[in-house]
């Protein structure tokens, strides 16, 4: 079973926008190892991001 998380993300322009998605795709590659099974991301419009997340449960986290 996997916990389901939906954000949405609304930034003032489209340079925020390109910026936030260029370095928080890279970032939520690297959670691959920890929690991330699969992430989703939707430009909403020209200045929204609709993001979903398919986390692993908290049970079945490592703990390092």
């Amino acid at each position: 079973m996997a916990v389901a998380r939906t954000k949405i993300i609304n930034f003032f322009s489209e340079e925020d926008f390109d910026k936030y998605f260029g370095l928080h795709k890279g970032f939520a590659s690297s959670l691959d190892e920890c929690a991330l099974l699969e992430a989703t991301y939707v430009k909403a419009s020209a200045t929204s991001l609709l993001i979903f997340l398919l986390l692993k449960p908290k049970k079945e986290l490592k703990r390092y």
